[in-house]
C-alpha cells in the first residue's frame, strides 16, 4: 500500500466525483453546483493543488487559495472519496507535512467544514484549527489570525 501527495490533474476530477463522499456530494448539490464543475473551477482557481493517490486510487482532492501570490492568508479545500475513511492514518501522516509547510508560509489558514461529517470537524480541531460554530450546518475552521469572513456570505467560496 502506496499513498502518494501528487499535483492534481484534471484526470484526477472524473474518479473524485466517482467516489466521493456521498455526504459530500449532497452538500455541494445543495448549494447548486455541480461537483465536476466546482472540482474544475477550485482547482483552476487554487495556487497549490493536491491529489492523494493510495495503489492509483485517488482518495482525496485538494488545493490551496489565495487572493494574489504574496497573500499571507490561504484557503483550502478538499474532497474526500469513501475510501479515505479506510486509510486516514496513511493521508495524515502525509498531511501534516503539508500543513507544516503551510504554517511556515501563510499567517491565516483557513476553511469550512460541514458539521455532519464530525469525524472532518475532529480532524480539523485535532490539526490545531480553530473550529467555529455552525452556521446552516457549516463551519469556519482557522489556524494563525482568523480571517475576516462572514460565514453566512462566504460559503460556496
Amino acid at each position: 500500500m502506496s499513498l502518494s501527495i501528487v499535483p492534481a490533474e484534471d484526470r484526477h476530477i472524473a474518479e473524485i466525483c466517482r467516489t466521493m463522499r456521498a455526504q459530500e456530494a449532497t452538500e455541494i448539490t445543495r448549494l447548486g453546483r455541480d461537483p465536476q464543475s466546482m472540482i474544475r473551477h477550485e482547482l483552476a482557481t487554487s495556487m497549490s493543488t493536491y491529489a492523494a493517490v493510495l495503489d492509483d486510487e485517488v482518495i482525496v482532492l485538494g488545493g490551496i487559495k489565495c487572493p494574489d501570490f504574496f497573500s499571507d492568508e490561504a484557503y483550502v479545500w478538499i474532497i474526500c472519496s469513501e475510501a479515505m475513511a479506510r486509510h486516514s492514518i496513511a493521508f495524515v501522516r502525509r498531511v501534516l507535512e503539508l500543513f507544516d509547510t503551510a504554517k511556515a508560509r501563510y499567517d491565516s489558514i483557513w476553511g469550512f467544514v460541514v458539521t455532519d461529517f464530525t469525524r472532518s470537524v475532529r480532524w480539523v480541531e485535532w490539526l490545531g484549527f480553530t473550529v467555529e460554530p455552525p452556521v446552516n450546518g457549516v463551519a469556519l475552521f482557522w489556524w494563525g489570525k482568523r480571517p475576516n469572513i462572514d460565514l453566512g456570505s462566504a460559503h460556496g467560496h
